[in-house]
């Protein structure tokens, strides 16, 4: 018996974490193996508790207000792409098409600037580069299931962030 595997199940946000944490582990592991010690990037602890203050408190409000916006509006959100049934495009999806993706990725950037190292900034760098490929892999298939109405929606609402129009 041969078993089909839809695609949009695949493009499942729990994937898109088991890849993310898999890619932070090989990291980890290259780290020790090296005997790199991540070495901070910002050396002046005057200059990284500014920072601290500066990046960090907005990112994680930014996270608080997108990621329960998101769940608030759309119950399906942190379903995989065959689990949506319906677009919405109000709440905080009328700043972002992808608002948990979103609030994800300006957290990283937070804990970055809280702990500014090399290690940290490969794993954000990678939880990045996952992240926005995965959005474009999701909006692949919403794009098949809604059409026209998430094309339109493409163009007027950024991907990422609010008030960069960034079409896909």
């Amino acid at each position: 018996m041969i078993y089909k595997i839809d695609p949009q199940k695949l493009a499942s946000p729990v994937l898109m974490w088991a890849i993310i944490v898999a890619g932070i582990m090989f990291l980890s592991v290259l780290f020790k193996k090296y005997g790199m010690d991540g070495g901070s990037i910002l050396s002046k602890p005057v200059f990284q508790n500014k920072m601290t203050e500066i990046f960090f408190v907005p990112a994680l409000f930014y996270w608080i207000y997108f990621f329960t916006g998101a769940i608030r509006v759309h119950k399906e959100a942190a379903k995989s792409v065959s689990g949506i049934t319906k677009l919405i495009m109000t709440g905080v999806y009328s700043s972002v098409r992808h608002p948990i993706y979103s609030a994800d990725l300006v957290l990283s950037w937070g804990v970055f600037f809280l702990y500014p190292d090399y290690f940290v900034l490969l794993s954000v760098l990678w939880m990045d580069a996952v992240l926005l490929s995965w959005m474009k892999i999701e909006e692949k298939f919403l794009l098949q299931r809604f059409g026209k109405d998430y094309k339109d929606y493409m163009e007027e609402v950024p991907m990422f962030l609010p008030g960069i129009k960034n079409k896909g």
